[in-house]
């Protein structure tokens, strides 16, 4: 949830890439399609970069 509240700040979303990577299970994706579909705009450009 900070993803999309502070993802603002890159090291937020860096810190869900990395927790999404070391998740090892069949949520990840959606936890990430959850978060991308809730975030704003500047939020989601960050995300995909990350």
């Amino acid at each position: 949830m900070s993803v999309m509240v502070h993802g603002l700040s890159r090291n937020v979303v860096e810190a869900f890439a990395t927790a999404l990577a070391d998740a090892h299970n069949d949520h990840a994706p959606k936890y990430y399609q959850h978060a991308y579909s809730m975030a704003a705009p500047e939020i989601r450009r960050l995300m995909e970069e990350t």
